[in-house]
Order: structure tokens, then sequence, then C-alpha cells
């Protein structure tokens, strides 16, 4: 079995992306996120993968991305003084500073 991933969109307003999960070819769940990013979607894929293996119904995963605030200190917005962004993100490592700023790029345009 062959589970896939697609972003679909990314709102730059409200910061959130809509995301389709496949398995073999087949729409498993579409959802939005404010988990925005490839690394994210990636991580969503496997989270999908194991939750459905357990049983739980695709439209339950669906609402529990979407009602997920995300956690701190993770590309989280500490404010927009002139309608710029702070953003406050732990990651320490060149490789995660990398993904998240690519993941800034896509959820802020």
């Amino acid at each position: 079995m062959e589970w896939s991933g697609e972003i679909l969109s990314v709102n730059h307003d409200t910061g959130t992306m809509r995301f389709c999960v496949r398995r073999n070819d087949t729409t498993v769940l579409e959802a939005d996120t404010s988990l925005v990013g490839e690394h994210n979607l990636w991580n969503q894929v496997a989270a999908v993968a194991a939750l459905v293996r357990e049983g739980l119904d695709p439209q339950v995963i669906a609402q529990g991305f979407s009602s997920f605030q995300g956690i701190r200190r993770r590309q989280e917005v500490r404010g927009t003084p002139g309608e710029v962004a702070v953003v406050d993100d732990f990651a320490h490592h060149p490789t995660a500073v990398s993904v998240t700023l690519d993941a800034l790029r896509l959820k802020f345009g």
C-alpha cells in the first residue's frame, strides 16, 4: 500500500494549508491545517496512515487537523507590527532552519 500527499492550496490570509492524503491513488481525506510546508505535509501523511491503520475515521482525523492550533514556538506568530509577521520558531539545525524558512515562505507568500 502506497501513501502519498499533496498540498492543494495555501491561504496566505489565514496562514493555513489545504492538503489531501491518498492511498493507492484513492483520496483518503482532504483537510485544512495550520501546519504549513512540505515537511509538515509528510508528517501529516504518516499520521493519517497510522491512524487509519488503527481504525480511526478519516473524517474525524480531518477535523483534528482543522482544529489543531499548533505548538508553542513552532512557526508561532508573535505579532504583526506594521503588518510584518514576527515568527518564533525553535529550529536550531541548518536543515531544520531551511525547511522552516521554506514553510514560512509558503505560509506568508
